[in-house]
Parts: structure tokens; C-alpha cells; sequence
């Protein structure tokens, strides 16, 4: 787990830097460490940085997971992504997203995703807010045991759902689809966070993976369910 905690590091370092930019901040990291009749341990952290004015919206995210069972590595992925959104009006907009997303354990090196297109703000309330959007882009991707490339161009659509169920209480769900002449990529994270205090959270999420095209060996999907603790800054 030595790559994920130079990448929290990273994060760490780093936070102060966009923070002091008066962009506001949440940051979450849970982990899982058993021992005894069998050793297993996992770690999931991610920081996510926004920034809005009147006619721009700015949004970072860096994430990373990573599970040990018996001293083998199960899972670790790393995430980076910007997005970047232009108000024409109220609610309609034009957006552009870079994406970097490896996941060691599915049948891709890693997918490399940048995306342009225009976005509708379908919910708009102090409670519930719902974003779509759809557009157009190219996506660079390589397989990893053969190193054939499948890079191309995508239609890259993106859901961003959440409503405030009580005072504590917020569900949030995510969606982002990119599809490809090779292979369609869809991943969904559902999350309900609990708040402790006006700094804390506790999170429950579910998140789903699934790639149309794997490997001959590798299954179309994967979930993971976490435990986090959140901090907004």
C-alpha cells in the first residue's frame, strides 16, 4: 500500500495550496485493518475542491483505494479529474472534463478521458440539485496484458444528483458514462452522508464499475461498499 499512502501525501500536501485559492474543500479516507486468524486492510481517501462564480464553476477531485487480504493486493485504483462549467444562463451550461482513471485490477492500463460538451441544471433548489450533461471527446485506454490500444473518440454523458433528506441527512449519486466503438465504461457512486457536526460526516457509499468489453478473463463488473469519515473545509 506503499503507492496509496505517497498518494495521500500528495493530497495532503497539496490541499493547502488550492485551499488558500478560496476554493471550499471536502476531505474523506476510511480504513479497514483485521488481524488475527486472517490480515486484511483497506483504505480508501479522496479530496474533492470547488470553486463558483457568477458565470464559472470549477471542481477537482483526486481519489484513490486500495484493499490487502493475506499480504496480496484485491484492489487499488487511483482517480484525478477537473471540470469546468460556463453558465449561458440560470441553469443551462457548457462544460469541458479531464479525466485520469487506473484501475490495477480491471483489463485496462489506465483511461485517459478529455470531453467537451453543454449541460442542463434539471433540479435547482436549497435542498435538491441535479446536473446533467452529454458531449463528445476522445478517450486514450490500453489493455493490459496486451498493450493493444483502443483509443478513440467517446460520447461522454454525467448525472450529479443531491438532496438534503433531513438536517444531517444528504443523498448524493453520481453517474458517468463514456462510450466507445471498444468498450463502454459506467460508473455510478451512491452516497449518504450523516453529518456529525458542521466540520464532520460520517459516509456510507456503494460505488458500481462495469466495462462492456473486458478481458477474456476478467468480469464486467465491480462494486465497493465503504465506510468513510468526511471533513469540509
Amino acid at each position: 500500500m506503499r503507492a496509496l499512502f505517497t498518494f495521500c501525501t500528495f493530497l495532503l500536501t497539496l490541499s493547502p495550496t488550492l485551499v488558500s485559492a478560496q476554493w471550499d474543500g471536502v476531505g474523506e479516507a476510511g480504513l479497514i485493518i483485521v488481524d488475527g486468524n486472517s490480515q486484511s486492510k483497506t483504505l480508501n481517501t479522496a479530496i474533492k475542491l470547488s470553486k463558483a462564480s457568477k458565470r464559472w464553476e470549477h471542481s477537482t477531485e483526486l481519489a484513490a483505494t486500495s484493499a490487502e487480504s493475506e499480504s496480496e493486493k484485491s484492489a487499488e485504483s487511483y482517480t484525478a479529474q477537473w471540470d469546468t462549467k460556463f453558465l449561458l444562463s440560470e441553469r443551462l451550461f457548457l462544460f469541458g472534463d479531464i479525466r485520469y482513471f487506473d484501475d490495477k485490477f480491471d483489463s485496462f492500463d489506465s483511461i485517459k478521458t478529455g470531453g467537451v460538451g453543454v449541460g442542463y441544471k434539471v433540479l435547482l433548489s436549497e435542498k435538491t440539485q441535479w446536473d446533467i450533461s452529454s458531449g463528445i471527446g476522445f478517450r486514450k485506454t490500453e489493455l493490459e496484458d496486451t498493450g493493444e490500444n483502443q483509443s478513440g473518440s467517446t460520447f461522454l454523458s454525467t448525472s450529479t444528483f443531491s438532496h438534503q433528506l433531513t438536517e444531517t441527512t444528504t443523498l448524493t449519486n453520481d453517474t458517468r458514462l463514456e462510450s466507445a466503438a471498444d468498450n463502454t465504461f459506467v460508473q455510478n457512486k451512491l452516497g449518504l452522508n450523516v453529518a456529525i457536526n458542521s466540520s464532520l460526516a460520517l459516509k456510507l457509499g456503494y460505488e458500481i464499475r462495469y466495462n462492456s468489453e473486458p478481458a477474456e478473463d476478467d468480469e464486467s463488473q465491480d462494486t465497493i461498499t465503504s465506510v468513510n469519515l468526511v471533513y469540509s473545509f
